[in-house]
């Protein structure tokens, strides 16, 4: 035990120090597409990964190659049974700011694991597992939006968890969604507003500018720390609106997206509204 633990925290002190080389090496020069900021978190992620799976089974899991790249974790090695596999998998997905993860752990004496589906058309690359709440499905494409902006595409060997299908998904649930396809998105975009109308029957909110604002019951309505239900927006309130990210066309295909005609006002779904100021608040 005292040995697996002192093999893992020397890799942690080696990956403390490869995050302040790339501090001082690469300053505001970005590698891979990652922010500073997100080589950093991604070294935090790994240790604390790697410190969890030593914890649970040093005989085990100190064989295992953890990498996380922009939140997205690959894990790689050997273990003794499946049951540790998916136990690895489940520790990793626990850890705050992982986004995704692609499992590549053996087992002993098994058949190589098919988590990364080689076979996909995504647009992202290889399959990954992720954790999220569901913000939207469209079942005709498989397609899955999370409420933190991530897009899945499931295909034939896509399974969704607790045991259900894509076609029973609904908005709210949260769920585990395995061997599923990354889609390229645009980067979520804010914006302000100031409300005409609430519309809590509908949930949605009118703007003063004519747009129409979606706001899914899974989005975080709320005025800095404090939680808002959509009833308790008054007209006057001024916002700050995350909008949901839209998938990014694959090349050679043409996008199908709304165009805002004279007779029809925008309409635009909400992750995260943020009260900044109200009247009520102002006559206090």
């Amino acid at each position: 035990m005292a040995v697996g633990m002192a093999r893992v925290w020397a890799r942690i002190a080696s990956l403390a120090l490869a995050a302040l080389l790339a501090l001082a090496i690469g300053g505001v020069v970005r590698a891979h597409a990652r922010t500073v900021g997100e080589i950093i978190d991604d070294a935090r992620i790994t240790a604390e990964v790697m410190t969890r799976l030593t914890a649970e089974s040093p005989s085990n899991f100190v064989k295992i190659d953890v990498k996380s790249e922009s939140g997205v974790v690959t894990l790689s090695g050997t273990v003794d049974s499946v049951e540790k596999r998916s136990r690895a998998a489940q520790i990793t997905g626990a850890v705050s700011g992982v986004k995704g993860l692609v499992n590549n752990i053996q087992v002993a004496g098994a058949a190589p694991a098919p988590d990364t589906a080689s076979s996909s058309s995504s647009v992202g690359g290889a399959a990954i597992d992720a954790t999220g709440t569901v913000a939207s499905v469209d079942a005709s494409s498989g397609t899955i939006t999370l409420s933190d902006g991530r897009v899945l595409r499931a295909n034939d060997r896509t399974a969704v968890y607790q045991p259900t299908t894509v076609q029973a998904l609904k908005p709210g649930d949260r769920v585990l969604v395995r061997g599923a396809a990354p889609v390229t998105v645009r980067a979520p975009e804010t914006r302000m507003g100031t409300v005409a109308r609430v519309d809590a029957a509908r949930q949605q909110l009118v703007l003063t500018d004519g747009t129409i604002v979606r706001v899914a019951s899974s989005a975080n309505v709320h005025r800095g720390s404090e939680h808002l239900t959509l009833a308790q927006l008054e007209p006057g309130a001024e916002l700050v609106i995350q909008l949901a990210p839209t998938p990014s066309a694959s090349p050679g295909t043409t996008t199908t997206s709304t165009r805002r005609t004279p007779d029809t006002a925008a309409a635009l779904d909400a992750t995260d509204v943020n009260v900044v100021w109200s009247p009520s608040a102002n006559s206090r």
